[in-house]
């Protein structure tokens, strides 16, 4: 299938990359022409070579977004068009079709990408952790963080569509840090405001079709770039981590998933990625829904488990070429990311470290 041409909207992020990287490692799609549309801001994409061509777009929230988008189907005729921005992902859920993407339906979207309005749907499941909605211009933050968690350290967070990587994001453990935060923050206004988990903190990739599970990939965070930048040492990206296969988290993925769509009569439809952070028992609760894969995409496909080429073989109609059972990963696996090179996944991390590493400590 070297002749299919793939359009990906933000392919100039660290996810969009990641997606093409996932699709060179594709045995159907390797040889398959990547088109970059962005806004680009990240000027690294341009030149990293993993686009036959980049283009500079509009962003979403723009007159002329439509407008210069069908132009660029026009000239290009993608065979398949996927969606890496969240803000894309609601915009185009309201749109007639003008390609063939798997588009998650505007209803849902707009539950899933606002983490108020998915902390009200899943409270009642227990699926979410214990929050409140704090609006600065109400109530004092003093009175919530006293009166209804008891003074213990608690998340605050910018929960509007879109805002994924710790935007707007600060880990509180005094008043005094709650306004400070606020005060460097004028423009936000209300928060939600959450506990602090100490269990594990994951991420489920899924791939739905038409409410059906086509296919998942979970990872687990376990270090993240330059924590010393970050009170809670938590930053957007991650650069250590594993994939591992776990019942609990794929449990309580679908079960957000399913809630919302009992909620919005919709069935959900592409991809997603559902964060969770483990409570005291390690119980996964759902953090938030993001309408899109994970930067760490690429290390899912390096594992066996190739979420944008199913994605595409799905966009297809091409069902077949998705396998239908999970795909276990190597209990001892690692997945290294850095900020100057590639993503690197070590299948049996022990063993590989103990032959590459000299150890001339003792």
């Amino acid at each position: 299938m070297k002749d299919v041409k793939i359009l990906i909207t933000g392919g100039g992020g660290v996810t969009g990359r990641a997606i093409a990287r996932s699709i060179k490692l594709s045995p159907i799609y390797k040889n398959a022409i990547l088109i970059s549309a962005d806004i680009y801001q990240n000027k690294y994409g341009i030149f990293e070579g993993l686009f036959d061509r980049c283009y500079k777009m509009p962003h979403v929230d723009e007159e002329n977004y439509f407008l210069k988008t069908q132009e660029l189907i026009r000239l290009e005729k993608p065979d398949v068009v996927l969606i890496m921005t969240e803000k894309e992902a609601i915009y185009w859920g309201t749109k007639e079709k003008i390609f063939d993407s798997l588009i998650s339906p505007y209803d849902f979207s707009i539950i899933a990408g606002n983490k108020a309005r998915l902390y009200s749907i899943l409270e009642d499941d227990k699926l979410v952790p214990e929050h409140i909605l704090f609006d600065r211009k109400e109530i004092s933050f003093e009175k919530i963080f006293n009166e209804k968690f008891n003074s213990r350290p608690v998340w605050v967070r910018c929960y509007e569509e879109g805002t994924s990587s710790g935007k707007g994001a600060y880990l509180v453990n005094t008043i005094y840090d709650a306004k400070a935060w606020f005060d460097m923050n004028p423009s936000i206004t209300s928060y939600l405001v959450s506990d602090v988990l100490p269990g594990g903190n994951y991420a489920c990739n899924l791939l739905f079709y038409q409410g059906k599970l086509l296919q998942h990939a979970i990872y687990e965070r376990v270090e993240y770039f330059m924590p010393h930048l970050s009170p809670s040492g938590i930053t957007g990206n991650i650069c250590v981590g594993k994939l591992i296969n776990d019942k609990r988290v794929l449990d309580n993925s679908l079960a957000s998933i399913r809630a919302i769509e009992l909620k919005t009569s919709t069935k959900a439809n592409g991809i997603y990625t559902v964060d969770l952070k483990g409570d005291n028992e390690n119980n996964p609760l759902i953090t938030e829904i993001n309408l899109r894969h994970t930067a760490a995409t690429s290390s899912f496909a390096q594992g066996g488990c190739n979420m944008a080429e199913y994605q595409i073989s799905a966009t297809l109609g091409r069902f077949e070429l998705i396998p239908n059972t999970e795909i276990i990963f190597n209990q001892n696996n690692k997945l290294f990311r850095d900020i100057d090179g590639c993503p690197i996944y070590v299948t049996d991390f022990q063993n590989l470290y103990r032959e590459k590493l000299i150890d001339f400590t003792q």
